[in-house]
């Protein structure tokens, strides 16, 4: 912006620099810091050095007139800083945005806009739009002037600054220059009708750029002074709902003044001569009264629960018979999921199977990158073995405003259950789906860029087993290392078994730029996937199965730098059957959903623990894979769900203030079959259950397959046949008959022949009872007939 030399004569009565101290940086990315005066050390550009010389004599306006604690700043340009290296300035860290002018009045366009406007888009800075306003010329052809060079640049996203009002009386602009000022109160309604106009259009309040110094030179403002560093004016109160950036060209923070009916600043613009990054000339300079994720909220777009409305009582019914369902899967009930009125079972197909293995891939493979309408789209994932019953991976949604995504097997209708939700933010929460003949179907409410990403399947009887363990921290780079830097990755040493896959939950923490992290085995290079997307301020966290490397350890990715980032050890997938869990696929289901009552009562309370029920949950089932939405209520924070006696040190989720927060989480259940949920701050919560996490149970022996067992000596004359004891692992959901062959080490023409089932330890060998029932492993009974030699060697299993 450009004040009239008055005003700048007005202003100018000393044009040092502030300073920028840093901020102590908390997991939620959360500044310390007091009020800006008393805390001066500890907040970032705050007020300075010549305000804290006398504490006393400014404690009374103080609070409105310096930033409430830290501050970041940003930058406004036009065609007067001629051509921009957009990538010079990206780079200035001092730099966290710009806004960018439009057009003035009713026919003059910045020659430099759409170029800017593209640049800060292309090197990720976050950008806004400002008008210079005319007094002369028609409020709405000004509104519609703008708009229109906006969209000739190619339009503002809702993740852009709300656009800006100019208002000032500049006798540098020709268009009315020698043209009388309008009457305060014609002034004023000129104005409404333009800020009117341009909300309309964007569905956000514009900011105002103006001066109690300008607006007494018009007579709006009268000067008074009304204490606190507020000057009366006869602007309407209404007017307060516009944040304001003023112009006030001091070191002194306690010296900004404002006008009535504001109390506050959103933004200081401290100098018109500062020099950034990129800009060869001299450029304004403002700083933000509040920290990165204060900015973030302030382009943000308005948003709610990115969630489908709950259903009034079972919102999924799915089969009501296993004759619903394909084949390998059965119709699973999950019992006594209570609403606000009404109590109920609901059924999905779930596969048949509960020994499902994790098999990786050897790096995460995107599958789908395209632009989606709402609706159902099916993907394709090549490469997932032929009996995979569900993918592990992450689903991202890019979209203009508030969206939603539910993978759930095809062939069946949408559930209301979500596997992702965001609003005009990338979001990428782990998952796990059930899958049917190679491909997963996605339920898109909303529309957008669908990307996917795979990390690898589930399969039966084979691949690893989950193994839960107590979370330890293996990156804090606030604390040894320092912040990534663009480009860089960073090997983490986690003392893991070469080839096993390490479960770890990631946050990128207050980052100054918009971006992506990326966990990678440590052999493997950066891929352009993500684990976590994150933008400016944003303190986010993702959970990730990442495959150890030789070394024992992974890597961590940064694409854009910037941010520290804090990875926790939370599991390990191995091949060691003790104390394992395996896997149990189907449609998602609904579990909790504050919003109505179910599973729990209202808001999560804010720095309270609270017991949740899986109760629920089928039986045989230890814990489930679970997608936790958090429903942001306007403040940031943390959510944890955890089984332990004591709350562990780390977040399974960031609250990102009215954002819809996603994370998958495994987890297991205590043996009441409860778990405990925490909140540093008041939230809804809507959880559903993905995958069953099932006890480990030896896996039947594949069918066809011939299977090796110790020499059995069959005693001589018997022909009619002998019963055999075998100890042979055969899972308790599988039914095998054995057919039973010589042992093949030469010699002799007969042969041995029979059939037999399992049964019971113990059971006599004329018992010979389906192993269907059974629970745990049971001995076979061979009932052999002798034919020729005397010993058995191995048999064939026929599932």
């Amino acid at each position: 912006m450009r004040p009239s030399r008055f005003v700048q004569r007005a202003l100018a009565s000393h044009r040092a620099l502030p300073t920028r101290a840093t901020p102590p940086r908390s997991i939620l990315g959360r500044s310390a810091a007091g009020r800006a005066c008393a805390t001066v050390a500890s907040a970032a550009l705050v007020c300075l050095a010549s305000c804290a010389s006398s504490a006393s004599e400014v404690a009374s306006t103080q609070e409105a007139l310096c930033a409430d604690g830290a501050t970041i700043e940003f930058v406004d340009v036009s065609q007067h800083q001629g051509t921009i290296d957009w990538d010079a300035l990206r780079a200035d860290t001092r730099v966290a945005g710009a806004i960018i002018r439009a057009s003035n009045g009713t026919r003059v366009d910045d020659t430099q806009f759409a170029r800017n406007w593209g640049e800060a888009a292309r090197v990720g800075l976050p950008r806004g739009a400002y008008h210079f306003y005319e007094h002369c010329q028609d409020p709405n052809a000004q509104a519609d002037n703008f708009l229109a060079n906006l969209a000739a640049a190619g339009g503002s996203l809702p993740t852009d600054l709300p656009l800006m009002l100019d208002w000032e009386w500049s006798d540098a602009e020709p268009q009315c220059s020698g043209t009388p000022y309008p009457a305060p109160a014609d002034s004023i309604a000129n104005i409404q009708v333009f800020l009117d106009r341009i909300e309309a259009a964007t569905g956000k309040a514009p900011l105002i750029y103006t001066s109690w110094v300008f607006l007494n030179a018009v007579g709006i403002s009268s000067g008074a002074s009304l204490g606190a560093g507020v000057r009366a004016s006869i602007l309407p109160a209404s007017f307060e709902r516009y944040p304001l950036i003023v112009p006030a060209y001091t070191s002194d923070c306690t010296r900004v003044e404002v006008p009535a009916p504001w109390h506050r600043w959103m933004a200081w613009q401290f100098t018109s001569t500062g020099r950034r990054g990129g800009i060869a000339t001299n450029v304004d300079v403002n700083q933000f009264n509040g920290d990165a994720a204060a900015f973030a909220r302030l382009f943000a777009p308005p948003v709610g629960p990115a969630l489908p409305d709950p259903a009034a009582s079972c919102d999924y019914l799915a089969c009501t018979s296993d004759g619903d369902c394909a084949t390998g899967e059965t119709c699973l009930a999950f019992e006594g999921i209570a609403t606000a009125s009404s109590a109920c079972t609901i059924r999905v197909c779930a596969s048949s199977r509960s020994d499902l293995g994790y098999v990786p891939l050897d790096a995460p493979s995107r599958v789908f990158d395209a632009s989606v309408g709402t609706g159902a789209t099916s993907v394709a994932l090549p490469g997932a073995p032929a009996d995979a019953r569900g993918v592990v991976m992450n689903v991202t949604m890019v979209a203009d405003t508030t969206t939603s995504v539910a993978a759930y097997p095809g062939g069946l209708a949408p559930p209301s259950a979500s596997t992702t939700a965001c609003a005009a933010r990338p979001r990428a929460p782990l998952s796990i789906a059930a899958i049917r003949s190679g491909a997963v179907q996605l339920d898109v409410r909303g529309g957008g860029r669908l990307i996917v990403d795979v990390l690898g399947h589930l399969v039966p009887g084979a691949g690893l087993s989950f193994h839960p363990s107590p979370i330890r921290r293996v990156l804090d780079t606030r604390a040894a290392g320092g912040p990534l830097a663009a480009g860089e990755s960073r090997a983490i040493a986690l003392g893991l078994a070469p080839g096993s896959v390490a479960v770890l939950n990631v946050a990128a923490v207050a980052p100054s730029t918009a971006g992506y992290l990326t966990l990678t085995s440590g052999s493997a290079s950066p891929t352009s996937t993500s684990t976590v997307n994150h933008a400016i301020g944003e303190t986010i966290a993702n959970r990730a199965f990442v495959s150890v490397d030789a070394s024992g350890g992974v890597s961590l990715f940064s694409n854009a730098g910037g941010l520290d980032a804090v990875v926790d050890l939370a599991g390990v997938f191995d091949t060691n059957p003790t104390d394992a869990y395996t896997w149990r696929t189907h449609a998602p289901v609904r579990l909790v959903d504050s919003r109505e009552g179910r599973g729990r009562s209202g808001d999560l309370v804010a720095g309270a623990s609270s017991t949740l029920s899986f109760g629920a949950l089928p039986a045989g089932s230890a814990g489930a894979f679970v997608t936790a939405h958090a429903l942001g209520r306007g403040t940031d924070g943390f959510l944890q769900l955890y089984a332990s006696p004591a709350m562990p040190e780390i977040s399974d989720q960031n609250l990102l203030g009215l954002y819809t927060v996603s994370a998958g989480i495994p987890l297991v259940a205590r043996a009441d079959r409860t778990a405990d949920v925490y909140a540093s701050a008041g939230v809804g919560l809507v959880l559903e259950v993905d995958a069953l996490l099932v006890p480990y149970a030896a896996p039947p022996p594949p069918p066809d397959a011939a299977i090796t067992m110790a020499d059995a000596a069959v005693p001589p004359g018997v022909d009619a046949g002998v019963a055999l004891g075998v100890d042979a692992g055969v899972a308790s959901d599988a039914s095998s008959t054995l057919d039973v062959g010589p042992r093949g080490d030469g010699g002799g023409s007969g042969e041995l022949v029979g059939t037999c089932a399992c049964r019971a330890a113990g059971a006599p060998a004329s018992s010979r009872p389906s192993i269907v029932g059974l629970t745990g492993l049971c001995a076979l009974a061979l009932v052999i007939a002798r034919r020729a030699r005397p010993r058995a060697r191995s048999w064939h299993a026929r599932s």
